[in-house]
């Protein structure tokens, strides 16, 4: 059976989680923002639901993996608070998995926006 009660808990320590990682990730900061642009910017140069969808959907990856890696970056800091090169490198391969998200959702994105501008600006001009 449903327990309303776990659920509504649940949701109670997702938002603290979000909460956390607002105030305390500069980069997720600045990715809501892009988000928020980026689908602002696919509602003006009428986006279909297909297209809409993937950019949420990079929107919700990316979103998620900043939220995994600040996540991962604090268990090192408690497991080995201490300079270690073990971590070093570790936290290294976490931000190269960050880059590689955000330029495969660039590329997503200029093929998905490119082709929009360039109608919209043949039909200006």
């Amino acid at each position: 059976m449903i327990s309303f009660t776990t659920l509504k808990n649940s949701a109670r320590f997702a938002r603290h989680g979000l909460f956390i990682v607002w105030r305390e990730e500069q980069n997720f900061r600045v990715e809501i923002v892009a988000a928020i642009l980026a689908i602002i910017c696919g509602v003006l140069l009428s986006f279909t639901v297909i297209e809409l969808s993937i950019v949420s959907l990079l929107i919700g990856c990316i979103l998620a993996m900043e939220c995994a890696n600040s996540a991962l970056e604090r268990l090192l800091d408690i497991i080995k608070p201490r300079v270690s090169e073990y971590v070093r490198s570790i936290k290294d391969i976490i931000a190269a998995m960050m880059l590689i998200l955000v330029i495969t959702s660039l590329l997503v994105t200029i093929f998905l926006y490119i082709p929009k501008l360039i109608n919209l600006f043949t039909i200006v001009i």
